[in-house]
Parts: C-alpha cells; sequence; structure tokens
C-alpha cells in the first residue's frame, strides 16, 4: 500500500510539474506572438497590429507566476523584467497616441531588452 501512495504522489508530482511548464510555455509563446505582431506593425506600418500585440504582452505578463518558488531569485528577475515590459508598452502606448512613432519603436527596443535580460538569466544563455 505504501509503494502504491508513493507512486501516485510522484505520478501527481510530475503531472503539475508538466502543467506548470506547459504554463511557462504557453505564456512565452504568447508574450513572443504579442513582440512579433508589435514588429510586423511597425514594419507594415499597421497600427491595428502594434495594438493586438501589445493586448497579448499585456495579457501575459504574468508568467512569472509559474516559476517554482524554490527559484526565488529567478522568479524575481522574472518579475521585475515583466515589470518593465508593462511599463515600457506604457510608454509606447503614449508615445503611439502622440503619433510618434520614434519614441514608440524606442519603448519597443526596451521590451526586446527586458525579454533578452530575462532569459539571458532564466535560461542562462
Amino acid at each position: 500500500m505504501k509503494f502504491f501512495a508513493k507512486i501516485m504522489a510522484a505520478l501527481l508530482f510530475t503531472a503539475l510539474a508538466a502543467q506548470a511548464e506547459d504554463s511557462i510555455i504557453s505564456n512565452m509563446k504568447a508574450l513572443q506572438n504579442g513582440v512579433d505582431m508589435i514588429q510586423k506593425g511597425f514594419v507594415n506600418n499597421s497600427r491595428v497590429l502594434i495594438d493586438e500585440g501589445i493586448r497579448e504582452i499585456m495579457k501575459n505578463t504574468k508568467a512569472y507566476k509559474h516559476l517554482s518558488d524554490k527559484r526565488k531569485h529567478l522568479k524575481n528577475v522574472a518579475y521585475n523584467n515583466l515589470k518593465d515590459i508593462e511599463k515600457n508598452v506604457k510608454s509606447m502606448t503614449l508615445a503611439l497616441a502622440k503619433r510618434d512613432y520614434h519614441a514608440a519603436s524606442e519603448a519597443y527596443g526596451h521590451i526586446l531588452v527586458n525579454c533578452a535580460a530575462c532569459h539571458a538569466t532564466v535560461r542562462k544563455w
């Protein structure tokens, strides 16, 4: 009976770990999709694509919550970078409202820097 309980606990742990990993992957894909839409929007002069990308990013800025609490430092790095991404998205939105595309593209560049900084630390690039 103890053996069965241990196997069930291991299966549950594995299932929960896989679910957390799936959540991280789906959040990262959504963030990447948002970034890609913004870039396509700038390249094609499409405000609609830029706005869609912004919405996609803002829906997924809680990706850090899926990181393990055992890796608290990495979770904090992700949290701080995602907060900076939110701030840069807001700057980009304000710049777009003023039709200041240079400032908007600069804010977009800062978003990419945040992405790279987080990946360099969390993924150990």
